[in-house]
């Protein structure tokens, strides 16, 4: 065995021994301990015989750093969308900080110190946060696995989904769309074209039902104005699809590329003219309804899709929205349809 390799070795099993010893004087039972610690020495012995043997197999762990890296490109040879890409490493650096601070190896990781974390880090968060950490942490748990670094029992680790049916989403009316688009045609701005460039993101969602992270990730090489289509590239899941605009959309494309001067490249741009940042553009929505005094539970920037949705499938039925949302199964497209009795009461079959 390398040098390196006995120190991870020693490592691991004098905190397996130390672990036990604390749980064990925690009970506080002098007798106890006795019975315990003859229990728990030829344990170790044997661990110890194993090495001898080399019956164990220890695998170097690289640093932090090219860990992470290696984990970012696992993801995306397995065709994971940009946002994953981007959240999953941070997720499991957070983890690993959590280590280092608790002065854990990762080779020792196991369930109960997973349990143990998510506890911490998941105290006060909504259901779908939750979700989310503990699927970004399966997935590198996944890739530890894969690697032989760890040994986790992944098939124990919870990763129930949260009912999205008990999140009320709200979809635009005209009227608010309108009141919004009057808005931006008359309100002061921060920064030049700052107007402009809000309302082709929500037009962006509005006309083409395109998701937060596909707006802010859309270039210019992506909009074919002669055929008015856009081509959404690795979204969610990895996919990507085409979708179709009409003469509103054309217009305020011509418009902002004309006032900005911008014709490759990231087409939605923040003040010093870099990419919008994801939050930045929830942000700036958000303070939209503030001010247009439109705000009501479940109205949200995602909402935008699902307006979009709903006039889709109005118009040409839920497989065609489907495709066009870039959805795998017909039932969650059936999430972003509102149905009113208007509607109910036009399906009447004379």
């Amino acid at each position: 065995m390398k040098a390196n390799e006995v120190e991870n070795f020693n490592f691991f099993y004098s905190g397996i021994q130390d672990r036990l010893k604390k749980q064990i004087s925690e009970l506080n039972d002098p007798e106890y301990i006795v019975k315990a610690q003859k229990v728990l020495e030829p344990v170790i012995e044997k661990a110890r015989s194993d090495k001898r043997s080399k019956k164990i197999k220890i695998i170097e762990i690289p640093d932090v750093k090219k860990l992470l890296h290696k984990y970012h490109d696992y993801l995306v040879t397995k065709g994971k969308s940009g946002s994953t890409v981007i959240d999953y490493p941070r997720e499991a650096s957070r983890f690993i900080k959590y280590l280092e601070k608790e002065n854990i190896k990762l080779g020792m990781v196991d369930l109960d110190i997973y349990e143990q974390y998510i506890s911490q880090i998941t105290e006060g968060l909504a259901q779908s946060s939750r979700a989310r950490i503990v699927f970004s942490l399966r997935s590198f748990f996944q890739f530890l696995n894969m690697k032989s670094y760890t040994d986790i029992d992944i098939d124990n680790i919870s990763v129930t989904k949260w009912d999205r049916k008990s999140v009320v989403r709200e979809k635009f009316s005209d009227e608010e769309l309108e009141k919004i688009n009057t808005y931006l045609l008359e309100r002061t701005e921060n920064f030049k074209n700052e107007n402009l460039r809000d309302r082709l993101f929500i037009g962006l969602g509005h006309y083409c039902g395109l998701r937060r992270s596909e707006m802010i990730n859309l270039k210019w090489d992506d909009i074919d104005t002669n055929a008015k289509k856009i081509t959404v590239r690795r979204s969610k899941g990895g996919k990507s699809r085409f979708v179709y605009f009409g003469d509103k959309l054309f217009s305020l494309l011509k418009e902002y590329r004309k006032k900005t001067g911008c014709y490759q490249g990231y087409v939605l741009r923040g003040i010093q003219g870099r990419k919008m940042h994801k939050n930045s553009l929830q942000n700036a929505f958000s303070r939209i309804l503030k001010v247009t005094k439109i705000y009501r539970k479940g109205l949200s920037l995602h909402s935008l899709r699902h307006t979009y949705a709903t006039i889709v499938y109005k118009k040409y039925g839920a497989a065609v929205a489907q495709l066009l949302l870039g959805h795998s199964r017909l039932d969650t497209t059936g999430n972003y349809l509102h149905i009113d009795d208007v509607d109910l009461r036009n399906s009447v079959i004379d």
